[in-house]
């Protein structure tokens, strides 16, 4: 119908292949304006984006299956705005598929706004609101919840594999090749290279293919609280890290080490790259325990790989007795470990003396003095047997309170 230079419509045709329905009017014929509602109860949504005049950035998608769908033009028929709400079976995008997406969103004046949008990818469900700039170099701002992922299918470097199921908050800004993304939430059966986590939180960025780490916090695993904040990339790691109240039982089994117990405390940096992290800082123990000995408090300054460390200073108090020493251990995790140890004794007694040289000695009292020794400790010893081999040592003691 057409009154006053206006085109009132109401029709059945076909949008990209499937039956839609138009209704509403378009006015001024010099410069139209819109006003229209545009339903379909069932599109196909691959073929609608095919034939749809959409910036190149969204032309990426892959939306797959037919639904339902509804559009509100409105504006000028040179810059309509478009107030849309759809049901998507999936859409893929960079090797993803999130499926049984709902979506509102209003596009107008090269953006999208998204009033909401829902979901299911990873094993779980994720809500979102924000907006996507469709410039030559799309802009995204999005925050969310995602709820019950998959932990296990995240892209992150492969020495900083992780397992569980999270239900987190999270930010997305930045560019499609260059984004920043923040997210903090809850972990449950949670693991993170291997140590069990019950919360964690974290800033993550993306650039250039590269997936950095920062502000990670973790809490839970093996007793106590573990805290790192720093970058890790595929490339390098650049850490500061802190624990309080590890338990070193459970710590040890982790990486395949048995007889080892105490109360740990830690705070230095991780570095290196994700194949071979050093480690260097401090780190205390507390009522431990290695293969059999019990040790009151041990204080190490150390730089460490995987199968070695380095002690710069070391401080270890067996009751009266108090050791000072340096030295360095490689081979850990192995069936033989050699050892090269300096160190200063301070009332030792002579059972203790003679258990670590692995000797009877015929005589009682505390000793004082330097000891040096080389060797090698054999982890798969039985008990009851020396486990050192091809052991050089040498000392000057004094015997006090001796018989």
């Amino acid at each position: 119908m057409l009154a006053d230079q206006r085109l009132i419509l109401s029709l059945n045709g076909s949008l990209a292949g499937s039956g839609a329905q138009v209704a509403g009017e378009i006015s001024g014929f010099t410069n139209p304006k819109l006003d229209l509602v545009v339903t379909s109860p069932d599109v196909d949504f691959s073929r609608l984006l095919q034939v749809a005049n959409l910036p190149a950035s969204v032309r990426q998608l892959q939306p797959r299956g037919r639904g339902p769908a509804r559009a509100v033009v409105t504006g000028s028929a040179a810059a309509p705005v478009v107030d849309a709400s759809a049901r998507i079976p999936s859409v893929a995008a960079r090797g993803y598929t999130a499926k049984d997406v709902a979506v509102s969103a209003v596009y107008g004046r090269g953006a999208l706004g998204f009033r909401s949008l829902e979901f299911n990818m990873l094993g779980g469900r994720v809500s979102a609101v924000g907006t996507l700039a469709l410039t030559a170099t799309p802009n995204v701002s999005i925050r969310g919840r995602a709820e019950r992922v998959n932990l296990a299918a995240l892209p992150l470097p492969p020495d900083l594999q992780a397992a569980g199921i999270a239900s987190v908050d999270f930010s997305i800004r930045g560019t499609l090749s260059n984004l920043a993304i923040s997210a903090n939430g809850d972990v449950t059966r949670g693991r993170v290279s291997g140590v069990p986590v019950q919360r964690l939180s974290a800033s993550i960025s993306y650039a250039n293919g590269n997936l950095t780490v920062n502000n990670l916090r973790a809490t839970g695993g093996p007793g106590g609280s573990i805290v790192v904040a720093g970058s890790v990339s595929s490339k390098s790691i650049g850490l500061s890290a802190s624990a309080q109240g590890v338990n070193i039982t459970s710590l040890a089994r982790l990486l395949g080490m048995e007889g080892v117990g105490g109360i740990g405390y830690f705070k230095g940096r991780i570095t290196g790259t994700p194949e071979i992290p050093i480690v260097s800082g401090v780190a205390e123990i507390f009522q431990g325990r290695y293969k059999g000995y019990d040790i009151d408090y041990a204080r190490l300054s150390f730089t460490g790989e995987k199968r070695a460390i380095r002690v710069t200073e070391g401080i270890v108090r067996l009751f009266p007795a108090e050791v000072r020493f340096s030295g360095s251990v490689r081979g850990i995790g192995t069936r033989r470990v050699p050892f090269n140890l300096t160190g200063e004794v301070d009332r030792l007694t002579v059972g203790k003396l003679s258990a670590l040289i692995g000797r009877e000695l015929d005589m009682t009292g505390t000793v004082s003095g330097s000891v040096q020794a080389s060797g090698i400790y054999a982890a798969d010893t039985l008990p009851g047997l020396n486990p050192f081999r091809d052991t050089k040592a040498s000392a000057d003691l004094t015997l006090e309170d001796g018989t």
